[in-house]
């Protein structure tokens, strides 16, 4: 890849979701999140992201995806990126 090539590492949010409104790559996701063959996977629906909110007191709650599968069973998928130290000296 040359230094001028551009790609979208998927823990970006906004990547992550763009690959998550794709239906083949969301069910693909989820299986394997999951550890299930895609096919078990029969369909997926995307669900609006914003949580309403029950009181007054409430926070909103954005999720990056909802989805909706079969049985009506509903999924909420968020990508967490977490900073860790690297050891510096050997161990």
């Amino acid at each position: 890849m040359h230094k001028n090539e551009f790609i979208m590492k998927p823990k970006v949010n906004f990547c992550f979701k763009e690959l998550m409104d794709d239906d083949e790559v969301r069910r693909g996701f989820i299986a394997a999140v999951l550890n299930l063959p895609p096919e078990k996977i029969e369909k997926t629906i995307l669900l609006p992201t914003h949580l309403r909110k029950e009181h007054a007191e409430d926070k909103l709650g954005i999720l990056d995806v909802r989805a909706l599968l079969k049985g009506n069973v509903q999924i909420d998928i968020e990508m967490q990126v977490m900073a860790f130290a690297y050891k510096t000296e050997p161990v």
